[in-house]
């Protein structure tokens, strides 16, 4: 399947639109403007692969470029191949093996946010994007949230005193006299160890450090990931994934400040 951007098709409409606007063609800048736009409309349909499409530019290229028909006459026969065109691409859209990628879904500082995360981190990041672009709605809250999670454990190991501050927590939770889970010493222990802590249980844990307003804001992305992350009815649409990956964006900030 072939991948392109979400904004390509949305350009070569807008070109296409302007072309068909056009009113004079004796007008040199107007001209000028058309012919660029024309070329422009070419390298667009070759990169999404739009063939049929690209046929009727070419045919408008062709007709404004012919000097021995009448300007009036020129004009008209332009605007119906690119008439033509437009309601080619729109069909060709449908039926083409064409992935569209949603780059307007993932924020910029979503995507500046890599610098700052773990290798593991950078991973989970790359994923998020992926998903989103492709509409995989579901995967990309879900990996959003992964990433939230090994951002606040790499927040934890990354230094001695809150790594310690952690362990006297975590350790108080007893069961016969007996501590429920192993001391974490290393980031690979919050998965591996054979009595790891929970994801709540993290975050309670450190809820004295972060403070009771991240706490919360976490707590709320922790329920909305559970909510999504099994098979429900519960519907997911584009605004509510970037509403979510905001939020996860403010979390991760607001940990990273913390001492």
């Amino acid at each position: 399947m072939k991948e392109i951007t979400l904004s390509k098709p949305v350009l070569l409409f807008q070109y296409l639109n302007k072309i068909s606007l056009s009113k004079d063609l004796n007008n040199r800048s107007e001209s000028l403007l058309v012919g660029q736009l024309i070329r422009d409309s070419e390298d667009l349909c070759n990169e999404c692969g739009f063939e049929s499409t690209l046929h009727h530019i070419a045919s408008a290229r062709d007709v404004k470029e012919n000097g021995l028909i009448d300007m009036e006459l020129r004009l008209i026969r332009l605007k119906s191949h690119i008439s033509a065109a437009i309601s080619m691409m729109s069909r060709e859209l449908e039926v083409s093996k064409v992935g569209l990628l949603d780059d307007s879904v993932v924020s910029p500082r979503f995507s500046s946010l890599k610098e700052s995360l773990s290798e593991s981190g950078k991973l989970f990041h790359e994923e998020t994007i992926k998903c989103a672009r492709i509409g995989a709605y579901r995967a990309c809250l879900i990996n959003a949230w992964t990433l939230c999670m090994d951002s606040i454990q790499s927040w934890i190991i990354d230094d001695d005193s809150r790594l310690s501050s952690f362990n006297e927590e975590l350790l108080k939770s007893k069961r016969n006299d007996k501590s429920i889970y192993s001391e974490v010493k290393t980031k690979e222990d919050f998965w591996e160890a054979k009595k790891s802590p929970g994801e709540r249980t993290v975050l309670d844990c450190i809820q004295h450090k972060i403070g009771e307003k991240i706490y919360r804001r976490i707590l709320t992305a922790l329920d909305e990931r559970n909510t999504y992350a099994h098979a429900n009815s519960a519907e997911l649409e584009r605004d509510k994934v970037t509403g979510y990956i905001s939020s996860i964006v403010d979390i991760i900030d607001a940990i990273q400040k913390r001492i």
